[in-house]
């Protein structure tokens, strides 16, 4: 995305719903969204824009915003509680518990979401003519993109990848040129996040989730993470 403040928030889990950490942008959508979900406090996202997360179940998601439109069920009730993947994060601990939620209630949404949890099921999520798909992992892998990114897809199978900096070498070839703006590896079981800051794969930030959660909620800008690391160019 082109957007440049790049938002990273910490959410220790209260009132019965599991912490989470997300990462997302800071933009001009504040202001619709604080009018979109003003009177309700169930909402635990400030008024940021989140594009991804990882719950302390190890329940995570990201998108791709490719312009798949879900369009509306006439048969299912909007759902209009909240975000509805704010929700999802917030409630279940497993792609199938997710899955299950999706498929109860009815809600706008554009694009296709990738799920994954501590169990190593994964799923890609759209609807395609008002049907809902759910694509699961055939493999040890599931890829989902612009054009799927040939490159990264090609070095998938190859085998399988065990170090961060393996799988760093991967998002370096997938990444969306010049506008990326962070990447990020969620790591399901121990809970921890490697946060990479624009198009430098060589240095990261390691984020111990339930670490963070003891120093209560915390908003920080990405670049400002990585304002003692020499990153690469171009930059801010």
């Amino acid at each position: 995305y082109w957007e440049y403040e790049t938002i990273l928030w910490i959410r220790p889990g209260k009132d019965n719903k599991y912490g989470a950490i997300y990462y997302g942008f800071n933009d001009w959508r504040q202001e619709w969204l604080k009018k979109t979900f003003a009177g309700k406090p169930d909402l635990m996202v400030d008024d940021f824009l989140p594009d991804g997360g990882m719950n302390e179940k190890g329940l995570s998601w990201d998108w791709v915003a490719d312009g798949t439109d879900w369009g509306s069920d006439p048969n299912k009730t909007e759902y209009r509680r909240s975000h509805p993947f704010h929700d999802i994060i917030q409630q279940y601990s497993t792609v199938d518990e997710a899955i299950g939620f999706i498929r109860k209630n009815n809600f706008k949404a554009t694009g296709r979401t990738l799920m994954t949890d501590r169990f190593g099921n994964s799923a890609i999520i759209y609807k395609l003519n008002g049907r809902l798909i759910v694509e699961r992992a055939t493999k040890n892998y599931q890829i989902l993109g612009y054009g799927k990114r040939t490159s990264g897809h090609s070095m998938l199978k190859m085998g399988k990848y065990i170090n961060i900096k393996q799988i760093a070498d991967i998002l370096d070839a997938s990444h969306q040129g010049d506008v990326n703006q962070y990447s990020n590896i969620n790591d399901p079981k121990d809970r921890i996040i490697y946060l990479f800051h624009f198009q430098n794969f060589e240095e990261y930030i390691k984020i111990d989730m339930l670490h963070e959660f003891k120093f209560g909620e915390k908003t920080y800008s990405i670049p400002s993470l990585f304002s003692r690391i020499r990153i690469l160019r171009p930059t801010i």
